[in-house]
C-alpha cells in the first residue's frame, strides 16, 4: 500500500511539473524520447495540456529524417517498426496541431540543431528539451553555466 501512495505522489508531482512546462515553455523532443517505450503515455498526458495552453511540441526536421532513416533499417526490424509507428503518431499530432516541425534542409545533425537553437533563444524564451540522451542533456545544461 505504501508503494501505491508513493507512486501516486510521484505521478501527481510529474503532472504538476508538466502543466507548468506546457503553460510557459517552448518544448522540444529528441528522437530517443519519441521512440521510448513510454512515449504513448507521454502523449496521453501532454495533449490535454497542449490543448489547454494552446502550445505545441517542437520537433526539428532532422528528427523526422532520423525517424525515416530508422524506419528503413532492415537490419533492425524492431527499431524500424517502432519508427514507423512513431511517424504515424506524429503525423496525427501534426494534423491536430499538437506538434510543429521546424528546420531547414541545411541544418546539421539533430543534436547540433538543439545546441544552436538553445544557444540562440535561451535568453529570450524558456526552453525545455525532452531527451533520454545523457550526453545531449549535459551539453544543453552546460549552455546555462
Amino acid at each position: 500500500m505504501e508503494y501505491d501512495t508513493n507512486q501516486n505522489s510521484k505521478e501527481n508531482y510529474a503532472k504538476n511539473e508538466l502543466d507548468g512546462y506546457v503553460k510557459d515553455w517552448k518544448i522540444f523532443i529528441d528522437t530517443c524520447s519519441l521512440l521510448h517505450f513510454a512515449a504513448d503515455k507521454f502523449w496521453m498526458n501532454i495533449i490535454i495540456l497542449l490543448q489547454q495552453y494552446q502550445n505545441r511540441i517542437i520537433i526539428p526536421l532532422r528528427i523526422i529524417e532520423e525517424l525515416q532513416k530508422h524506419e528503413a533499417n532492415t537490419g533492425k526490424p524492431e527499431l524500424a517498426e517502432n519508427a514507423k509507428k512513431c511517424l504515424k503518431v506524429l503525423k496525427q499530432l501534426i494534423n491536430a496541431g499538437f506538434v510543429e516541425i521546424r528546420g531547414e534542409q541545411g541544418d546539421n545533425f539533430a543534436d547540433n540543431v538543439f545546441q544552436v537553437v538553445f544557444t540562440k533563444f535561451r535568453m529570450t524564451h524558456k526552453l525545455l528539451l525532452i531527451t533520454q540522451d545523457n550526453d545531449l542533456a549535459k551539453d544543453i545544461i552546460a549552455l546555462n553555466t
